[in-house]
Protein backbone atom coordinates (compact mmCIF):
# COMPACT_ATOMS: atom_id res chain seq x y z
CA UNK A 1 0.00 0.00 0.00
CA UNK A 2 2.77 2.32 0.92
CA UNK A 3 3.99 2.26 -2.57
CA UNK A 4 0.45 3.15 -3.99
CA UNK A 5 0.92 6.07 -1.36
CA UNK A 6 4.26 7.36 -2.26
CA UNK A 7 3.41 7.22 -6.23
CA UNK A 8 0.53 9.07 -5.27
CA UNK A 9 3.05 12.10 -3.68
CA UNK A 10 5.62 11.74 -6.50
CA UNK A 11 6.43 15.81 -7.79
CA UNK A 12 4.68 16.12 -11.13
CA UNK A 13 6.94 14.87 -14.41
CA UNK A 14 5.58 15.60 -18.00
CA UNK A 15 8.01 12.60 -19.34
CA UNK A 16 7.03 10.16 -16.13
CA UNK A 17 2.85 11.64 -15.45
CA UNK A 18 0.92 9.46 -12.25
CA UNK A 19 -2.10 8.07 -14.17
CA UNK A 20 -4.96 6.49 -11.93
CA UNK A 21 -6.89 4.21 -14.01
CA UNK A 22 -10.36 2.74 -12.68
CA UNK A 23 -13.64 1.44 -14.24
CA UNK A 24 -17.05 1.33 -13.37
CA UNK A 25 -19.87 -1.22 -13.87
CA UNK A 26 -23.21 0.86 -15.32
CA UNK A 27 -26.86 -0.35 -15.75
CA UNK A 28 -28.07 1.40 -18.47
CA UNK A 29 -31.97 2.34 -16.97
CA UNK A 30 -34.83 3.17 -19.66
CA UNK A 31 -38.15 4.48 -18.40
CA UNK A 32 -41.14 2.28 -18.12
CA UNK A 33 -43.69 5.21 -17.90
CA UNK A 34 -43.37 8.29 -19.36
CA UNK A 35 -42.19 11.35 -16.44
CA UNK A 36 -45.21 13.52 -16.05
CA UNK A 37 -44.70 16.89 -17.69
CA UNK A 38 -44.74 19.49 -14.91
CA UNK A 39 -45.57 23.05 -14.48
CA UNK A 40 -42.72 25.33 -15.59
CA UNK A 41 -40.15 25.79 -12.81
CA UNK A 42 -41.40 22.21 -11.46
CA UNK A 43 -39.16 19.27 -11.24
CA UNK A 44 -40.43 16.12 -13.64
CA UNK A 45 -41.77 13.15 -12.09
CA UNK A 46 -40.51 9.87 -12.51
CA UNK A 47 -42.11 6.50 -12.21
CA UNK A 48 -39.80 3.84 -9.53
CA UNK A 49 -40.36 1.26 -12.51
CA UNK A 50 -37.70 0.79 -14.62
CA UNK A 51 -36.65 -0.98 -18.27
CA UNK A 52 -32.99 -2.54 -17.58
CA UNK A 53 -31.44 -2.24 -21.18
CA UNK A 54 -28.18 -3.64 -20.48
CA UNK A 55 -24.78 -2.36 -18.87
CA UNK A 56 -21.73 -0.70 -19.54
CA UNK A 57 -18.42 -0.25 -18.30
CA UNK A 58 -16.80 2.90 -18.46
CA UNK A 59 -13.26 3.02 -18.32
CA UNK A 60 -11.06 6.50 -16.67
CA UNK A 61 -7.45 7.62 -16.69
CA UNK A 62 -6.94 10.36 -14.93
CA UNK A 63 -4.18 12.75 -13.85
CA UNK A 64 -4.51 14.35 -10.64
CA UNK A 65 -1.95 16.51 -10.91
CA UNK A 66 -3.05 18.54 -14.04
CA UNK A 67 -6.80 17.37 -13.93
CA UNK A 68 -6.75 15.96 -17.05
CA UNK A 69 -9.40 13.07 -17.84
CA UNK A 70 -9.75 10.41 -20.66
CA UNK A 71 -13.14 8.48 -20.40
CA UNK A 72 -14.27 5.49 -22.92
CA UNK A 73 -17.30 3.32 -22.70
CA UNK A 74 -17.47 -0.07 -23.69
CA UNK A 75 -20.53 -2.88 -23.43
CA UNK A 76 -18.91 -5.17 -20.91
CA UNK A 77 -15.49 -5.69 -18.52
CA UNK A 78 -12.97 -7.86 -20.91
CA UNK A 79 -9.18 -8.12 -21.64
CA UNK A 80 -10.02 -6.67 -24.59
CA UNK A 81 -11.38 -3.81 -23.27
CA UNK A 82 -8.51 -3.07 -21.00
CA UNK A 83 -6.27 -3.35 -24.06
CA UNK A 84 -7.70 -0.83 -26.19
CA UNK A 85 -8.05 1.39 -23.40
CA UNK A 86 -4.37 1.54 -22.59
CA UNK A 87 -3.59 2.21 -26.43
CA UNK A 88 -5.86 4.93 -25.68
CA UNK A 89 -4.00 6.22 -22.34
CA UNK A 90 -0.63 6.34 -24.43
CA UNK A 91 -2.44 8.10 -27.86
CA UNK A 92 -3.29 10.46 -25.35
CA UNK A 93 -0.35 10.48 -23.02
CA UNK A 94 2.08 10.28 -26.34
CA UNK A 95 4.59 12.38 -24.78
CA UNK A 96 5.32 10.77 -21.98
CA UNK A 97 8.76 8.38 -21.59
CA UNK A 98 6.54 6.24 -19.11
CA UNK A 99 2.87 6.41 -17.96
CA UNK A 100 3.22 5.51 -13.70
CA UNK A 101 0.09 4.02 -13.43
CA UNK A 102 -2.17 3.24 -10.65
CA UNK A 103 -5.25 0.58 -10.74
CA UNK A 104 -6.92 -2.40 -9.18
CA UNK A 105 -5.42 -5.30 -9.05
CA UNK A 106 -7.98 -7.19 -11.47
CA UNK A 107 -7.56 -10.22 -13.61
CA UNK A 108 -7.98 -8.02 -16.73
CA UNK A 109 -5.32 -5.54 -15.22
CA UNK A 110 -2.20 -6.62 -16.27
CA UNK A 111 -0.05 -7.33 -19.79
CA UNK A 112 -1.44 -10.56 -20.23
CA UNK A 113 -4.38 -8.54 -22.04
CA UNK A 114 -2.12 -7.03 -24.60
CA UNK A 115 -0.48 -10.17 -25.38
CA UNK A 116 -4.03 -12.27 -26.09
CA UNK A 117 -5.01 -9.08 -28.30
CA UNK A 118 -2.30 -7.41 -29.94
CA UNK A 119 0.65 -9.15 -32.04
CA UNK A 120 3.65 -9.78 -29.70
CA UNK A 121 5.85 -7.09 -30.93
CA UNK A 122 2.68 -4.82 -30.26
CA UNK A 123 2.22 -5.96 -27.29
CA UNK A 124 5.88 -5.53 -26.13
CA UNK A 125 5.87 -2.04 -27.16
CA UNK A 126 2.86 -1.39 -25.00
CA UNK A 127 3.93 -2.84 -21.96
CA UNK A 128 6.83 -0.97 -22.01
CA UNK A 129 5.16 2.25 -22.05
CA UNK A 130 3.78 1.71 -18.61
CA UNK A 131 4.88 1.44 -14.77
CA UNK A 132 2.07 -0.66 -13.00
CA UNK A 133 1.29 0.14 -9.56
CA UNK A 134 -1.89 -2.19 -8.06
CA UNK A 135 -3.88 -0.69 -5.11
CA UNK A 136 -3.91 -4.26 -1.91
CA UNK A 137 -6.66 -6.42 -2.54
CA UNK A 138 -9.10 -6.59 0.52
CA UNK A 139 -8.17 -3.14 1.68
CA UNK A 140 -9.92 -0.13 1.29
CA UNK A 141 -7.93 2.41 -0.07
CA UNK A 142 -8.73 6.31 -0.98
CA UNK A 143 -8.00 6.04 -4.96
CA UNK A 144 -8.28 9.27 -7.32
CA UNK A 145 -10.29 7.22 -9.95
CA UNK A 146 -12.90 5.63 -7.60
CA UNK A 147 -13.06 8.65 -4.74
CA UNK A 148 -11.94 11.76 -6.61
CA UNK A 149 -13.75 11.69 -9.73
CA UNK A 150 -16.48 9.08 -9.83
CA UNK A 151 -19.22 11.81 -8.74
CA UNK A 152 -17.42 13.75 -11.45
CA UNK A 153 -18.20 10.89 -14.38
CA UNK A 154 -21.32 10.16 -12.92
CA UNK A 155 -22.14 14.10 -13.32
CA UNK A 156 -20.87 13.85 -16.76
CA UNK A 157 -23.01 10.88 -17.74
CA UNK A 158 -26.02 11.71 -16.12
CA UNK A 159 -26.44 15.53 -16.03
CA UNK A 160 -24.12 16.14 -19.41
CA UNK A 161 -22.19 18.84 -17.03
CA UNK A 162 -18.82 18.73 -15.04
CA UNK A 163 -15.82 20.87 -14.36
CA UNK A 164 -12.56 20.10 -14.67
CA UNK A 165 -10.74 20.09 -11.32
CA UNK A 166 -7.45 19.33 -10.07
CA UNK A 167 -7.18 16.99 -7.07
CA UNK A 168 -4.25 17.06 -4.14
CA UNK A 169 -3.79 14.42 -2.45
CA UNK A 170 -4.91 14.82 1.55
CA UNK A 171 -4.08 10.83 1.63
CA UNK A 172 -0.77 10.23 4.31
CA UNK A 173 1.15 7.23 4.32
CA UNK A 174 2.08 7.11 8.13
CA UNK A 175 -2.35 7.77 8.68
CA UNK A 176 -2.97 4.39 6.05
CA UNK A 177 -0.30 2.51 8.64
CA UNK A 178 -2.55 2.90 11.61
CA UNK A 179 -5.37 1.77 9.58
Amino acid sequence: MEDVLEVYHLPYNKKRPVICLDELPFQLLGEKVEPLRMKEGKEKKFDSEYIRNGVASVFLAFEPKTGKRLVRVYPRRTKSDYCRFQQAVVKEWADAEIIVEVQDNLNTHNASSFYENLPAAEARELTTRFEFHFTPKKRELVEYGRNGTVGTLAAMFIAENSRNRNFESGIRISCQRTE
